[in-house]
């Protein structure tokens, strides 16, 4: 990759790596699939509507551990 990813004058429009190199993260077609899948629907009204209950259930709950220090007691 070194020898690839020299210097030169477009580097700062391609990285913002302090090495000055790009790094690829190319998963499995099925894992990477169900990423975008998932991703999508996240963008949609349904899913934000759930998702807007658990948020502040797990807000309330996580206030309520705070407070009583419930998660060191045995």
């Amino acid at each position: 990759m070194v020898r690839t990813c020299r210097p030169c004058p477009f580097q700062e429009q391609c990285t913002t790596s302090a090495l000055g190199r790009r790094i690829l993260t190319l998963r499995p077609r099925e894992p990477h699939e169900a990423l975008v899948r998932a991703r999508a629907e996240q963008k949609t009204e349904t899913w934000k509507a759930k998702y807007a209950l658990r948020a502040g259930v797990e807000g309330t709950i996580n206030q309520a551990l705070d407070i009583t220090g419930m998660r060191r007691a045995r």
